[in-house]
């Protein structure tokens, strides 16, 4: 009998799994015909289905489920989001997570609907983040990506107005020789701070700068120091004495300090390391310094701190394994305010602050701001509406792998890698037996993307396993012949860039060199031995690239070709023998596709043609005709070369496929292109040759910069 009950017991706990994973699996489906193909219709279709599924054996889906269906609605504008949100807190009291949201997404004030309460402000392909909000919400502040001048828009009219003027060169960055990095109002609106920052071909300069808001032409330089890189102007205090700046030296540390409005005194806080603080808002009443910080070496996660500002006392406020950003204080003090993706996406909690330190846990203020993600807090002004910014919107995209007939350039058996709608997947490489894929995964709520991940999936077997290199970031990876390790570009935890060996079982990344000041590493690719890798170097100094062999045990490097406007990735053919590369010819005006010899030979010119642009733009990559994205047919006899207007990685300028013999043969267009849509970045062949590997753009709609505005978003009590 016992055993009975034992095997009844077992079959319920497995019939609840499958039942949760049913759930899961649908809810998952739903977001993305909400999220992915924009189909509010469809989804709240399928997020009714669910709650009505559900409703008895898996509450917290149906309440989800419910919560999602409200939010479709609210976007639509509709006010049937209301009547479902007060359902959710009405009868599904036992789901905790999903009646906060609800609560949030009524909002504050009851009166107003909730839909009402995140407004934009303004969207333009010119607006560059790192600027402010006025405290009388009279005016943004923005740097012109197109002149990299200062701009104020007036909010109320929508007329922008340059505080600076240091640039008429229609914004083009060979010629322009400096631009605006970031400001901040005074708290009384009359005087703005802004980092100018100033370059040429030798050496670079920061200067932080004074200017008034009435638009008077001498600014003042409040400070400058050949010993500081850069600067990060963020905050104001109350009474206008100091700013709070993020200061960037040459050795990549970083330093939270105040510099003295009269007399440019530079007082430091605190050090911290390459990755920077985020915020630095002053308190209302002046005496504390809040921002994030990363929570620990190699994760992009960020916790919640402040300061004292007489540098005595540091308080860690917000410690949680979620990502959590800071983005201001209510006008009257009495919360902290800050982003966190603990619930799966962005959402806005306030923590309760009296006496100098946090009173009672953290509160949900605001919930799922996907539709409008943060990017870069902007601060809050004396009426309590929190401005920020959203950057360009991240590109997603996602690996396809397909049979391929160099013949005819046609394509078949198509598999497509998404993984889910919040992540973007790319630079896939095969192992060298063919029998695994790797592919680097960029994931983040809304598209604001804080984790790289590598995923390995087996092709025999379909399953996928998870790696994260111990680096700050990295490249494409390129396995090695044992498919233990793989090479990449990318920088260690200090963010020294570089090229490095990762080992596929753990993550563990050995540095095979550190880059030089003043030198650029590219494209790193093994020898087919194993003994030693290709690269390319590009040199600030002089403007000129190299093609370089580096031996693996010895580290000498032998320079194999070195030539201004080198356009190349460093792709041996598959029997080792050469290296394709781009080139530019001067005195004829065109474009070349060379053939490099890894024994040191002489370079051979493979092709020339036109590449349909004036002389000046010759060796501009995003001009013109290119042929590029070489793949090697295994026979290392021919490659196979992408026609493109435009720079090599915009694959919607993927114009025609050709097949170039080696030998001298005819060049051959491929009748099917390789096409697909939205075209093919970054293939790679496997070792067979009949399986290719290729990034795709997903076909979502380009989003300019926008700054938005959260109204009304503290509770009763806070007000």
């Amino acid at each position: 009998m016992k055993r009975i009950a034992t095997a009844m017991l077992a079959a319920m706990l497995v019939a609840g799994a499958q039942t949760r994973d049913e759930a899961a699996r649908l809810l998952k489906a739903a977001k993305n015909v909400e999220l992915v193909d924009g189909d509010l219709k469809g989804a709240i279709r399928q997020y009714q289905a669910i709650a009505g599924k559900y409703a008895k054996t898996d509450r917290a889906a149906a309440a989800m489920a419910l919560v999602r269906m409200a939010e479709a609605y609210q976007k639509m504008g509709d006010a049937e989001s209301r009547k479902i949100f007060e359902r959710v807190v009405r009868e599904y009291g036992d789901q905790k997570e999903a009646v906060a949201t609800a609560r949030a997404r009524l909002g504050g004030n009851s009166q107003q609907p909730a839909s009402e309460l995140n407004k934009l402000v303004w969207s333009s392909p010119k607006l560059g983040m790192r600027g402010r909000v006025s405290a009388d919400g009279r005016y943004v502040s923005f740097t012109d990506w197109k002149s990299g001048d200062l701009v104020l828009r007036e909010i109320a009219t929508g007329v922008d107005r340059h505080l600076t003027h240091e640039n008429y060169d229609d914004g083009n960055p060979q010629v322009r020789g400096s631009e605006v990095e970031g400001s901040a109002f005074s708290k009384d609106g009359k005087l703005i701070v802004y980092n100018w920052f100033g370059w040429d071909d030798k050496s670079s300069r920061a200067e932080l700068r004074l200017a008034s808001v009435n638009g008077s032409p001498n600014s003042r330089r409040l400070y400058h120091n050949l010993d500081i890189k850069w600067f990060r102007p963020a905050d104001w205090s109350p009474d206008g004495k100091w700013v709070s700046v993020m200061v960037f030296r040459p050795d990549r540390t970083q330093q939270i300090a105040l510099i003295s409005v009269p007399d440019g005194a530079l007082r430091v806080l605190k050090s911290v390391d390459w990755r920077g603080a985020g915020g630095l808002f002053f308190s209302p009443d002046g005496k504390y310094l809040a921002y994030d910080l990363p929570q620990r070496e190699g994760r992009p996660e960020r916790d919640v701190f402040y300061l004292s500002v007489d540098g005595s006392q540091e308080i860690h406020a917000v410690a949680h394994p979620a990502n959590d950003t800071m983005m201001g204080w209510s006008p009257d003090g009495k919360w902290l305010l800050f982003a966190s993706d603990r619930r799966g996406l962005t959402d806005l909690w306030g923590l309760p602050f009296a006496e100098g330190k946090p009173h009672g846990a953290p509160e949900l203020l605001r919930a799922n701001l996907s539709i409008a993600p943060l990017t870069e807090p902007m601060g809050v002004t004396n009426t309590g509406s929190l401005y920020y910014g959203t950057a360009h919107n991240s590109d997603r995209s996602h690996v396809e792998l397909a049979n391929v007939d160099f013949r005819t350039g046609k394509l078949s058996n198509t598999t497509v890698l998404a993984e889910d709608y919040l992540e973007s997947n790319a630079l896939a490489e095969w192992s060298p037996d063919g029998r695994q894929v790797v592919y680097k995964v960029q994931r983040g709520p809304a598209q604001k993307w804080t984790h790289e991940v590598v995923l390995i999936r087996s092709m025999d077997t379909g399953q996928v396993r998870e790696l994260r290199p111990k680096l700050s970031y990295f490249g494409p990876m390129v396995w090695a012949a044992d498919a233990r390790s793989f090479l990449t570009l990318g920088g260690d935890l200090q963010g020294r860039q570089g090229i490095f060996q990762v080992d596929v079982a753990t993550g563990n990344a050995s540095t095979l060199f550190l880059s030089k000041p003043g030198e650029r590493a590219w494209y790193p690719r093994w020898s087919a031995d194993g003994k030693s890798f290709y690269f390319k170097r590009d040199y600030r100094a002089t403007k000129d690239s190299a093609i370089i062999r580096r031996d693996l045990a010895t580290g000498n490097e032998t320079e194999l070709l070195r030539r201004q406007a080198l356009l190349c990735q460093a792709y041996p053919s598959p029997d080792d023998r050469y290296l394709p590369c781009r080139g530019i010819d001067e005195s004829t005006n065109s474009r070349t596709l060379l053939l490099i010899p890894t024994n040191g030979g002489e370079v051979r010119e493979l092709m020339r043609y036109s590449p349909e642009v004036p002389a000046k733009d010759l060796g501009d990559e995003n001009k013109g005709i290119w042929f590029n994205q070489v793949l090697w047919v295994p026979d290392s006899r021919s490659m196979v070369v992408f026609k493109t207007r435009g720079a090599w990685d915009l694959a919607d300028n993927n114009l025609e496929t050709w097949r170039i013999p080696i030998d001298g043969g005819d060049h051959q267009k491929l009748q099917n292109d390789l096409k697909v849509s939205n075209g093919i970045a970054r293939p790679a062949l496997d070792p067979s040759g009949q399986r290719i590997g290729y990034t795709v753009k997903d076909a979502a709609a380009k989003r300019d910069p926008s700054i938005w505005a959260l109204e009304n978003v503290l509770p009763a009590k806070g007000n």
